[in-house]
This record gives structure tokens, sequence and C-alpha cells, in this order.
């Protein structure tokens, strides 16, 4: 009976077979007791139905358009192994793939990644599947993603004019590949991820500013895999700023550095590379709406809203520098200011130590809106944050954490970001990452 079964599979697949002249069948073999290869076909998998879609910026574009994904590697891989049962280039791939009963995954990738490289940016895609006995498998499609850490560099206008030519910022992901900025350099660079939540970028500048050799190294945590971070340098003192003694003036050139993140929620202006304009400005800051990105809170609008460190253990602090919390937890509350009265107050979570299964124990979530908190209004309210129509409308609002800072430590040292995003009723936005560090 099994003879027959397996005559009547191998013909319908021959069928298949001739009925296309591209198609190709590849089968399994194992030996019996006697060393003899038996082919063993218990189902098919259809790589035909398999298509690869991009999401560049958090566009999803199309593989039969404008991105070219010929080259993409295709790997099939039983269910807990990272050994490929098989690979193909996606333009090389067959139509119907034989393959024994069980359960794999579909990874699609663009290239084995360096550990650093300039202007090739890592995507990647997988997507689960099981293979049942005399059935024909197919696959959705895989919408593969930048996993690989994007960087760029920039200077302020008024650093860029005493730059001298031997200036450089050498940027290292995780202690491992580099790249170095040059002053004029446009590039993105593009690391290696060791994880996706908790990476470290360095970033040391070197070089001679209005005629002093200058050094300065920073280090960025909790950066993630996929993320697009833009590194700027901007003078905090130069010989003009402070007169010593006698009327002479200081000689010390500071610099400090910014690394924000970019994707499509928030617009920074990395600058444009060769005919191509990656980030719009709008022409009237004032009206976002017409041709224009959303604003991110940094510019000529008097009427944008903002996000300000005001009270640190009794202190207003920089938001933008990470904060170390004791045990014990201490006053922290941020001001978000908004004239034009809010609309959304956005936040997302992202802990080394807090997953969402511990934030939902205490009835809150790693993604949720105070203006429109839904299901985690107690929670939220209950640790102190304003909800719904105490946000909605306001001119502004303290967004206290100091109840949560006694939570952060509880499960031992880690890297906390609280990425806030706050957006007005005219649709200008800022968005700022609050660090907060436990030990």
């Amino acid at each position: 009976m099994n003879k027959i079964i397996y005559i009547i599979i191998a013909t319908v697949v021959s069928i298949l077979t001739l009925a296309s002249c591209d198609r190709e069948i590849v089968s399994f073999e194992k030996e019996d007791n006697n060393g003899t290869n038996v082919t063993e076909l218990e189902g098919t998998l259809s790589l035909a139905s398999l298509n690869i879609s991009v999401n560049v910026e958090g566009v999803d574009v199309s593989t039969r358009s404008s991105v070219d994904v010929s080259s993409y590697i295709v790997a099939i891989y039983e269910e807990g192994s990272n050994t490929p049962v098989k690979y193909w280039k996606y333009s090389d791939m067959p139509e119907l793939f034989a393959i024994k009963v069980g359960s794999y995954r579909v990874d699609a990738y663009s290239h084995e990644p360096d550990d650093a490289e300039w202007e090739k940016p890592y995507f990647y895609a997988t997507q689960d599947f099981d293979v049942k006995k005399d059935e024909v498998t197919e696959l959705a499609t895989l919408v593969c993603t930048m996993k690989s850490i994007k960087v760029s560099v920039l200077h302020s206008d008024e650093l860029k004019e005493l730059l001298h030519d031997d200036v450089v910022v050498e940027v290292t992901v995780n202690n491992k590949g580099s790249l170095q900025f040059k002053k004029d350099e446009t590039r993105h660079g593009h690391f290696k991820p060791d994880t996706g939540e908790a990476n470290i970028i360095i970033a040391k500048f070197s070089g001679t500013v209005d005629g002093q050799n200058v050094t300065k190294e920073q280090s960025f945590s909790g950066v993630k895999a996929g993320e697009h971070r833009v590194i700027q340098y901007s003078l905090v003192s130069n010989p003009g700023d402070n007169i010593g003694e006698g009327g002479t003036p200081n000689i010390s050139i500071e610099i400090d550095a910014t690394c924000e993140m970019v994707n499509e929620d928030v617009t920074v202006n990395p600058g444009k590379e060769d005919g191509i304009d990656d980030f719009p400005v709008d022409p009237d800051p004032t009206n976002p709406g017409e041709g224009g990105d959303e604003g991110d809170g940094d510019n000529d609008n008097p009427n944008a809203p903002t996000i300000v460190g005001t009270n640190f253990a009794g202190s207003s602090f920089d938001i933008n520098t990470p904060l170390t919390i004791p045990g014990e937890g201490c006053d922290l509350i941020v001001t978000l200011n908004a004239p034009k009265g809010l609309a959304n107050v956005e936040v997302t979570i992202d802990s080394e130590k807090l997953s969402k299964e511990i934030l939902e124990a205490v009835g809150l979530t790693d993604k949720f809106d105070l203006a429109y908190p839904g299901a985690y209004e107690e929670g939220l309210n209950g640790l102190g944050f304003a909800t719904g129509a105490e946000v909605i409308g306001k001119t502004e609002l303290l967004f206290n954490i100091t109840d949560f800072t006694p939570l952060l430590g509880i499960y031992g040292a880690g890297t906390h970001n609280f990425i806030i995003k706050v957006i007005d009723s005219e649709g200008v936005s800022v968005l700022k990452t609050l660090i907060l560090v436990t030990e």
C-alpha cells in the first residue's frame, strides 16, 4: 500500500514538473539498513508562493518594482537548527521542493553582514511553517526589515567652521567593527548588532579644532538592532566664550555629542546624499501639514512641543544624559509642554530587565498612550501617571516617574529607556529618550 502511495505522489509531482520548464523538485534521501539510498518524499514546499518585500525607513516596498532582491539568500532550517537544510539565491529558487514532514523556518536576508561596513544595510525576515504529509505547503510574503545599526555623524554649523581636515570620528559598536567618519563624510555606516535590544555605540572624536588638538570619547547604550542613530557634535565653548584674569581669553575648546534615534516616527535631518534628499524639510516650520515631515520640536517654531527634564533627586537635568537611579528610587519628573495643546503622549518602555510580561503584572505594558490609555488606565493612575482628560488639550503636563523608579532596580542592574513622543493638536511632534541606569 505504501508503495502505491509513493507511486501516486511521484506521478503528481512529475505532472507539476512538466507544467513548467522552470520548476525543480529536490528530494530528501536516506539510507536503509542495507546502505541503499531510498527517496523519502512526504510533503512538498511551494517556493513559487514565496515573495519578498523590503521595509525601507518604515515603507513597505514591493520586490517586483524598485528594490532588487534577486541576490537575497533564502534558507530552510529544521525547527531548532541553525544549519540549513537547503539555501538558494532568491533568483535561483526552484518552484517546488520535496521535503519530509516536520516543523521548519525559512529565512530571507540580504547578505552575510560584516561587523562594520559602509552603505550596506543588512535586511532580514523569518517565517515558521509546517510540512504535512502529501500536501503542498505555501509560504506567505516575507517582509525584510533592517537589522543592522545605521549610524550617521554630523557637526553643527558653528563647530563645522572650526574643524580642520584631520578631524575624524571613529565609531565602534560593541567593541567590534569600527568605521572612521571624516569631517565631510556623508555616507552611513552599518554595524552588526550583538543583541536585538542592548548594543553600545562608542564615538571617539579627534583632530584639530580652531588650532587646538581636541579628543572626546562618549558611549551610548541601549541601542537596538535596526535603529538609525545620528551622532551630532556641537560646540560647548570656544576661545572667545570665557575671559580669564587680565582680559586674557581662555583657550580651551569643548565639544559634546548627542545620539538621536531616527525612524518613521521622528525626523532628524542627517544631510543629503548625492542626488537624494532623504529628509525633506518643510519650507514653513509653523505649518508642517503641507509638503514636509512632522516636526522634531527642535526648530524655530515657538509653538512646537518640548520635553524637558525638571526634577531628578531635587534638581533639573539634561534629558539627553543617562541617569543612574538609586536602588530605593528617587524623585524623577519630566515636563511636557505643548502650547497648542496635547493630543497624544506615546511612551515606549525598552528595558533590559522589565519585560512586557513583568510590566503587565503591575497593570502596564511596554507601549501606551497617556491620552488614550485603554485597559491600562488603572495601572498608570496607580503609578502616578495622568491619563485621558487630564492629558488631552493640556499645554503643560508633568510626566512623573517617581513612583516607578523603585521598580527599576528589583531585577538587577540594567538600562531602561523611556521613549517619549509628544504630539500636539496640530500634529507637530517631539521625541526624546530618557535613559535610566540601575546598578
